[in-house]
């Protein structure tokens, strides 16, 4: 289908070019051959350099710079990426499926040390259609979304090899999980999806943030700090110390969850569903005030790490103090608060 344009990736395609319908039917060793083959000429140095303010892991791939060029156009649509290895059907025929990305930031390949990164990493696409998206998407696309990545977070953690190191009981590895909508913060594809990452590497926000989810629930019932709730028990909340206008987080319903998949099917669907509803609000503001949307999710989560999710939007770009980690922001956390409140009532 190359050079065809369309704005769906048809059913029978998806199924066609599909190495399993399950990642638990493939296996974590044929999953690392599967990235491994699939990713040959996209794949990453494996070098780690530790940037020893904080312990900052740098990852080096000089194959990514190449990545809008060939991703032009709609390489989903266009069935011009990696073949499934997990899909997810929905009622009404659509699905949502993962696959190995193309351009990943860890390889299988790499010989796993305190110098280098190994990993998977895969890309989750939200729909078969360009203009289903989980900002704004119902509570069955929510659902979905966040059920898929749970248990494939699960699998992840608990079946990868001796090359990963013991993070937990029962639990190998470091999985990250990331959504980025905009190319200023790297949504290099227009096709709604979220990424998820298990490496041998500890990135940085996970063991800063253990202290993150008690800190914001003292504050999720501060009305000018409040942003939305869904079901009575997940909180969506603009924190007192928000360093950019619009940077949010929600708070799932069990507070002594740590990963996706500590969550009931009832509040990752809340989960799912608040997060949907905060980023969609959160689109419709950067679309009117700055021409387009430019944000990034990412999930704090681990063994000692209350799970949250955090909406960063580009609303500024860093400046010169900030680089010295003098944060200036150019709204305070109520006034963004207020602006979102406003915002989930537009459509």
């Amino acid at each position: 289908m190359e050079g065809v344009e369309s704005d769906e990736l048809p059913a029978a395609l998806l199924d066609a070019r599909a190495a399993a319908r399950r990642v638990e039917a493939l296996g974590v060793p044929a999953l690392e051959r599967l990235c491994a083959s699939e990713t040959q000429h996209f794949a990453p140095a494996g070098r780690v350099a530790v940037d020893p303010r904080l312990g900052l892991p740098v990852l080096y791939s000089e194959a990514r710079a190449s990545r809008p060029r060939a991703l032009a156009g709609c390489p989903v649509c266009n069935d011009r990426l990696c073949p499934a290895v997990d899909i997810v059907e929905a009622p009404d025929g659509d699905a949502t499926w993962l696959a190995p990305n193309l351009f990943p930031l860890v390889s299988p390949t790499v010989k796993a040390n305190d110098a280098a990164a190994r990993g998977m990493h895969f890309v989750q696409w939200t729909s078969r259609r360009h203009d289903v998206r989980w900002p704004d998407g119902t509570r069955d696309v929510a659902a979905r979304v966040l059920s898929q990545l749970a248990r494939v977070e699960r699998f992840l953690l608990e079946h990868a090899g001796d090359a990963y190191p013991e993070t937990g009981p029962g639990r190998r590895g470091h999985v990250g999980i990331v959504k980025n909508v905009g190319a200023n913060v790297g949504g290099s594809v227009e096709h709604d999806h979220q990424q998820i990452l298990l490496t041998n590497i500890a990135p940085l926000e996970p063991r800063l943030a253990h202290d993150l989810g008690p800190t914001l629930r003292a504050s999720q019932h501060q009305h000018d700090l409040h942003v939305d709730t869904v079901d009575g028990n997940t909180h969506t909340l603009v924190a007192p110390f928000m360093r950019r206008a619009l940077q949010s987080f929600v708070l799932p319903a069990d507070p002594g969850a740590h990963f996706l998949h500590d969550l009931s099917d009832d509040d990752l669907a809340s989960f799912g569903l608040a997060i949907a509803r905060v980023t969609g609000a959160t689109s419709r503001l950067m679309q009117r005030d700055h021409g387009e949307p430019a944000w990034n999710v990412v999930f704090h989560s681990g063994t000692d790490t209350p799970l949250v999710a955090e909406l960063r939007a580009y609303t500024q770009p860093l400046g010169g103090f900030e680089q010295l980690g003098l944060y200036l922001c150019e709204e305070t956390p109520e006034t963004s608060a207020g602006r979102l409140r406003e915002a989930l009532t537009i459509r």
